[in-house]
């Protein structure tokens, strides 16, 4: 071929793959951009509303030595960092976080659209941009996209993979070092990631990377040499961050069946996802016979087109059905999963099931008319997909209707009554919130937090003795529950027994060093006990935690205040009145500690 005509030919693919990338992003953006308007929901109030805005290098520094959820297993440190930038430049305004979101999943789609396109695969620029337009489009992806912190969490380490297995592919030194800094980034973006050295492994078997295999195992050794010191050096930062434990309880032994029905739920959902949101369901909410007959039937059919074209096929089958068992595994159930089955669990199995489709679709259409007849079912699937995804989105219109949402298609959980009371229980509604709070305690009676919601409910409501007596049941069952803690230590502190108060404050932040109303609870008893210098540390503690705490503010102005240190408390009443400007107790002490200051000029 003359170098000017392959020259064209070049140029034209690029303008063709460029157009594509276009088009899934402006999909992507037609899908998700709507969720701008929307609120935070559930895990942002934890990872965003209630953690402070950096100030320092040190902050940002600080996500790589800490626990990602202060009471789970996670090290996320690249997904948080996301959030901290976030919180810096956007303070807690919820439309940039969505639009970080949806223009993550545009990246996500464009990054599946160069996997496919990779020679190893074979797809043709058409099936490949419907495959990806697939993914893109899909009910489980919208999961990943419409919650701020929980979907981004599987979205980000999504993206990196796709990219990391894209990059190993390719032949060249520059190629294979992007893949193993984007499996690193991708590991310090969410567990599961750990499967990707697996996927690389899988394609060398496979020849399907430009590596050609050596006999010998020498040069096996130091192409994976990286990788593994990567994930050697991620193990060793969980070991020390969590004590020398990983703090995963397997379950498979306990409970066998939990992979199969992983495995189940998996291809459910893929094939036939429901139309309203099932957040995070239980078995006998999700399982249906018409749907998973729908998703046998059309395993059985892609299955009997691949058998007949095993031979031709066989590496690029295997690869993904490789590809679909390694992202599955981490979540199927083998050990403890905070959530048993969640659809955002199967976005990156979801690659390699709609890889299996189109490649299988693409080889047995061999006419024309058939691959016409392909494509247009593949775009009836994209806009069916598509309308559900858009219209899941107003689910996550706001935190009440998220909740509502759950309670209302898993009716049996415990922990749905249970959030969806505390939603209530914050905006005042007590009497909303109390059959919910009531229901979770009839559904799981072992709940520590469930006990301390509801005495929470009753303080509120003026019974400070029925609360005392459900916070010390919730302590019974989780003697580590440290909101039980801090809200007994409250009760008994006003009631003047401060020794047991400051015991059940410190219990509590040993548990979460990160609570901050355990530190202003604490402040006060020590300043009740005389010792203003350690009531000033925990006050400043609390405000580290959590700047925006008017009460922190006010407390710590009125320890400064006892000292005589006037200008320093001044400072932080005005802070107070900043963040609360009705707040009665910070004008008064302001006005008497401005009136102090001109007598002692």
């Amino acid at each position: 071929m003359p170098a000017a005509t392959e020259s064209s030919d070049q140029r034209t693919a690029l303008v063709h793959h460029g157009a594509g990338a276009a088009a899934l992003v402006v999909l992507a953006l037609a899908l998700y951009g709507h969720s701008a308007r929307y609120d935070f929901i559930y895990d942002d109030y934890k990872l965003v509303l209630q953690q402070p805005p950096p100030r320092s290098a040190g902050d940002f520094l600080e996500v790589f030595a800490v626990r990602h959820w202060p009471t789970l297993p996670y090290y996320r440190p690249v997904a948080r960092l996301t959030m901290v930038v976030q919180k810096l430049l956007h303070g807690d305004r919820p439309a940039p976080f969505h639009w970080f979101n949806t223009l993550l999943m545009a990246g996500a789609g464009v990054a599946v659209y160069a996997l496919f396109q990779s020679r190893a695969f074979g797809l043709r620029p058409a099936a490949a941009f419907l495959g990806s337009a697939l993914v893109v489009a899909h009910p489980i992806a919208s999961c990943t996209v419409y919650p701020i912190c929980s979907g981004r969490e599987t979205l980000l380490p999504a993206a990196f993979t796709v990219a990391a297995v894209c990059f190993y592919l390719k032949p060249g030194r520059c190629w294979y070092w992007l893949a193993m800094a984007a499996m690193g980034l991708a590991l310090l973006s969410k567990e599961q990631a750990v499967v990707v050295p697996l996927m690389f492994l899988l394609a060398d078997l496979l020849r399907l990377s430009a590596w050609d295999r050596p006999r010998r195992a020498l040069p096996w050794l130091l192409r994976y040499a990286p990788a593994a010191a990567i994930v050697a050096a991620y193990i060793a930062a969980r070991w020390m961050l969590f004590a020398g434990g990983a703090q995963h309880r397997v379950t498979v032994l306990t409970h066998p069946s939990g992979p199969l029905l992983s495995l189940v739920y998996a291809l459910q959902t893929t094939v036939a996802p429901f139309r309203e949101l099932v957040y995070e369901p239980a078995v006998d909410v999700w399982i249906s016979e018409r749907r998973l007959l729908g998703a046998i039937v059309a395993v059985a059919a892609v299955g009997w087109a691949a058998y007949r074209r095993w031979p031709e096929l066989r590496a690029r089958l295997v690869f993904w059905l490789g590809w679909i068992l390694l992202a599955l595994l981490p979540t199927a159930n083998l050990l403890e999963q905070e959530a048993p089955f969640a659809e955002r669990y199967l976005l990156l199995a979801l690659v390699g099931m709609v890889g299996v489709a189109m490649t299988v679709g693409q080889t047995v259409c061999e006419r024309p008319v058939l691959r016409r007849l392909l494509a247009a079912a593949a775009v009836l699937a994209v806009g069916a997909l598509g309308a559900i995804s858009f219209e899941r989105g107003g689910a996550y219109r706001d935190n009440l209707t998220f909740h509502r949402q759950w309670v209302r298609t898993s009716p049996n959980s415990d922990q749905a009554h249970r959030t969806l009371g505390w939603v209530f229980l914050e905006q005042g509604r007590l009497d909303e919130a109390a059959p919910h709070l009531e229901q979770a305690l009839r559904l799981n009676p072992a709940s520590a937090i469930a006990y301390n919601n509801l005495g929470t409910l009753v303080l509120r409501r003026g019974d400070s003795d029925a609360a005392r007596i459900l916070y010390e049941e919730a302590l019974r069952l989780d003697p580590n529950c440290a909101e039980a803690h801090t809200n007994l230590a409250t009760i008994v502190g006003k009631e003047g027994d401060l020794p047991r108060a400051a015991e059940h404050f410190r219990r509590a932040l040993r548990v979460n060093p990160h609570y901050a109303e355990a530190a202003n609870g604490l402040g006060i008893v020590l300043a009740q006990q005389g010792d203003l210098d350690a009531a000033i540390e925990q006050f400043r503690r609390a405000l580290d935690l959590q700047p925006h705490n008017a009460e922190a503010h006010n407390n710590l102005a009125n320890v400064l205040a006892w000292q005589k240190r006037w200008t320093e408390a001044a400072a932080h009443y005005r802070s107070a009145l900043r963040l609360r400007p009705d707040y009665p107790r910070a004008e008064e002490g302001l006005r008497r500690v401005e009136r102090e200051r001109e007598k002692s000029e």
